[in-house]
């Protein structure tokens, strides 16, 4: 900003409200987990049972849970049939 408080015009390059700047490349990809059993499908009804246990475990129990659970869903929408570590 200049002394008369009037910002100076930006470069045609720069980044705008209307015109977002590059799209961040993506990180590396997280390592695959060290088991290699595959995990349960969710998506046969099974999905609200699944939750359902998931809340039910102890507490220092349920993150893994969940975690379970993410990883199925993930499997099932990234890769079908195919575990996320095989079809890498």
């Amino acid at each position: 900003m200049s002394a008369d408080r009037v910002d100076a015009a930006r470069p045609p390059s720069a980044p705008t409200p209307g015109r977002p700047g590059p799209r961040p490349t993506p990180s590396a990809a997280a390592p695959a987990p060290s088991d290699d059993a595959p995990a349960p499908p969710v998506l046969d009804g099974e999905l609200e049972a699944r939750v359902t246990a998931a809340e039910a475990l102890p507490l220092k129990d349920r993150a893994a849970g969940y975690l379970q659970l993410h990883d199925s869903l993930r499997d099932h929408l990234e890769g079908g049939d195919v575990p996320r570590s095989k079809a890498e």
